[in-house]
């Protein structure tokens, strides 16, 4: 059941706002806008019917206050007044409100009025939700939920800023995943690369961003983290994975490279060619110790 506060300085309002609501809704009746503010820390509204004139904060003091909360900034607010002022009503939609009902209100029109908004809400609601999934699927790796390349190319101006210098610039190159591919089929290819990705945010610093760019490529930007934030991750990943022996798949690994962009003035494309260069060094490294 919706929940809808009903704020008005007005007993009789509040009653007969209720009445009109009862059964349908549940409804919080409150005489003070302070006490709405007080009753939803503990309960969140979905719609709030709010009179403009009350002592001490008014109706439009406290929509000012609610569009400034995260949490009830997206609640729909109606306004209730004994006002037919236009001037008032260009002020109230202008603060966010999203309609008016003018006092004394049929029990009838107030009911439906409310049934409007709260569908509209939901709609709403709904459309920003399919929006937000359209947006993960387009920036995510449907493999791994790792960022995809898409999102790393879109990331790289947000990240190459003052305050993110010195960042931490990490390469990565996936082992044996062709190998795995050819040998144990994909399912044990996309496991290699699930186990490994998993690691991988399991030890992601704070504000890091990590992306798969290509079948076996990793990127994995570090905020202020410079070349030793790059290199105590990949430290730490390692060992993680070196703590892996799957049934399947083995113990994974992957060989990195880092590097760090100093300042916003240096070229993020030098700076992760250098992390790129040094993981291929790792790579052949690797290669030349293998034992098959």
């Amino acid at each position: 059941m919706k929940t809808v506060f009903i704020v008005d300085d007005n007993q009789t309002n509040l009653i007969a706002a209720k009445n009109a609501l009862n059964g349908i809704y549940r409804t919080l009746t409150v005489l003070s806008a302070a006490k709405m503010f007080q009753i939803a820390e503990k309960i969140q509204p979905d719609i709030i019917l709010l009179d403009i004139e009350m002592p001490e904060t008014d109706g439009f003091t406290a929509i000012k206050q609610l569009k400034a909360d995260k949490r009830l900034c997206d609640v729909p607010v109606v306004f209730l007044t004994a006002h037919k002022d236009e001037e008032i009503e260009t002020k109230g939609f202008d603060l966010g409100a999203v309609d008016f009902i003018t006092k004394p209100f049929s029990p009838a029109v107030l009911l439906r009025r409310i049934e409007t908004h709260i569908k509209n809400d939901i709609n709403l609601k709904e459309t920003q939700s399919s929006l937000r999934e359209v947006q993960n699927a387009a920036f995510s790796d449907s493999m791994t939920g790792l960022y995809n390349k898409n999102a790393y190319l879109n990331k790289i101006p947000e990240l190459c800023v003052k305050e993110n210098m010195p960042l931490g610039i990490v390469s990565g190159d996936v082992n044996y995943l062709k190998r795995i591919n050819d040998t144990l089929g994909h399912i044990a290819g996309d496991k290699l690369l699930t186990v490994i990705a998993n690691t991988i945010t399991s030890v992601l610093p704070k504000g890091a961003f990590a992306a798969r760019t290509g079948g076996d490529e990793l990127v994995i930007l570090i905020p202020g983290g410079g070349q030793t934030g790059a290199d105590d991750f990949t430290a730490t990943v390692s060992t993680a994975l070196e703590n892996i022996n799957d049934e399947l798949i083995g113990t994974p690994s992957v060989s990195w490279g880092t590097s760090e962009m100093l300042t916003e003035n240096d070229s993020y494309e030098e700076m992760f060619a250098i992390a790129d260069e040094r993981m291929y060094e790792d790579k052949m490294r690797r290669k030349a110790v293998r034992v098959d």
